[in-house]
């Protein structure tokens, strides 16, 4: 009797404990591949943060390849499988929340005080039907970077503002030798880069992409875009700014050739910095960068990440809160420094961390005026063809005109908006 009063004084106090145990609470948290150390273990702080404030929780953190991403949140929302949280890049977004697969954020944002504080650029790709489908984690954007040697040597007093002066600087700075061979360029075009070029056509007051009567339209054939096309098109056809090679040059190609010195001037975000200085330390003291000219408005692509929830998510509270702390100063400042991009919370682009920074300050200046790429549930199938960049292709191999190829990507994307 007394073995068995013992064993039954044992069990009532573990009861608590097993109970605990076996109540237990998944929380699948799937984070795309960073390719970087540095940022899986911050991440893996904020789980263990997490944990300690919901010990009733076990946090599964995956890391998802880029690559792999479309087709492994597909098949697991098809499956009814998808993870409770998950990061999605702003072009991914409009796709899984026109699937109706992608939880209403709007309460919560509001809740936490930052529904004003989400920045403007990252936040296009997040709403539809105004309503908030993901939280903008991070954001990136890109600005001119410039060679100040260069510029001084040619005379040039301050970086250009206008597409007129950016076309009268790059002349400026190319530089032929005795037999008129091209021993330095004015600039690095990407034929293979349509973030790149695309918001040329913002800038001349154009739209890539538009709402009418409820349907998502095409504005690469409006006189705005042909002319912002024509425009970047000729800084490699008519006036030769840049190497013969460039028409298939991606940013890669674009950093390299900046920073063996062989262009002057490169669109270019803060994560393409580091590389630029690993390939030419020396080349750091000679950079400058500024805002990207512009026409009729000042306007750059903004990319980066939102954070979002899964209508399948069988915890979405507990799914919201794991968002916040992620959104919290110390996580979102953090990560901005490693990823070289800037917070998804404008409050925090002000940071000293940014402003300090003379390069820094100007890429936050940037952010400013980012947009992001039409909200549109087809856009992912127009990336995944590369309409704009087979389009910008047929222009530069003399397939066809400008208004031929507008047209032809405007009747393409037509096709592909509103599946």
């Amino acid at each position: 009797m007394k073995k068995f009063a013992l064993f039954t004084f044992v069990l009532v106090l573990l009861l608590p404990l097993l109970g605990t145990a076996m109540a237990k609470t998944s929380l699948e948290v799937w984070i795309m591949q960073p390719g970087n150390q540095d940022v899986e273990k911050l991440l893996a702080q904020a789980k263990a943060d997490f944990q300690a404030k919901n010990p009733e929780v076990e946090v599964n953190l995956q890391f998802v390849p880029w690559l792999s991403a479309w087709q492994k949140i597909t098949t697991a929302v098809a499956g009814g499988e998808a993870p409770d949280v998950c990061e999605l890049g702003t072009t991914m977004t409009p796709f899984y929340a026109d699937m109706g697969a992608l939880l209403d954020m709007t309460k919560y944002v509001q809740a936490w005080g930052y529904a004003k504080d989400l920045d403007p650029g990252v936040l296009e790709s997040a709403v539809m039907d105004e309503k908030l489908f993901g939280v903008p984690w991070y954001a990136g954007a890109r600005a001119l970077v410039y060679r100040k040697d260069w510029f001084a040597e040619a005379g040039i007093k301050s970086p250009p503002k206008t597409w007129d002066e950016f076309l009268a600087a790059a002349k400026a700075i190319q530089q032929v030798d005795k037999n008129g061979k091209v021993i330095r360029y004015g600039f690095a075009f990407q034929g293979n880069g349509r973030l790149t070029w695309l918001p040329f056509i913002w800038q001349n007051g154009g739209e890539i992409g538009y709402k009418k009567d409820g349907k998502w339209v095409s504005g690469m054939n409006s006189p705005e875009a042909i002319e912002a096309i024509r425009f970047y098109a000729d800084l490699l056809l008519k006036h030769k700014l840049s190497p013969e090679a460039s028409v298939t040059w991606s940013a890669l190609n674009a950093r390299q050739a900046f920073a063996l010195g062989t262009c002057g001037m490169l669109i270019e975000g803060p994560w393409g910095l580091p590389p630029i200085y690993n390939a030419n330390p020396e080349i750091a003291s000679k950079i400058g960068v500024c805002l990207l000219p512009g026409k009729k408005k000042m306007a750059t692509f903004v990319g980066g990440s939102n954070l979002v929830v899964f209508k399948q998510s069988r915890q979405k509270d507990l799914a919201a809160e794991f968002v916040h702390l992620l959104m919290g100063d110390k996580y979102q400042l953090e990560l901005a420094k490693m990823l070289k991009f800037f917070p998804g919370r404008v409050s925090l682009q002000d940071d000293t961390a940014f402003k300090s920074d003379p390069i820094l300050k100007v890429f936050a200046e940037q952010m400013k005026y980012g947009r992001s790429l039409p909200a549109a549930p087809g856009w992912g199938s127009i990336e995944k063809l590369d309409v704009p960049g087979v389009m910008l292709q047929k222009i530069l191999t003399g397939q066809m005109s400008v208004e031929q190829a507008a047209a032809w990507a405007a009747e393409k994307m037509n096709d592909l908006f509103n599946p």
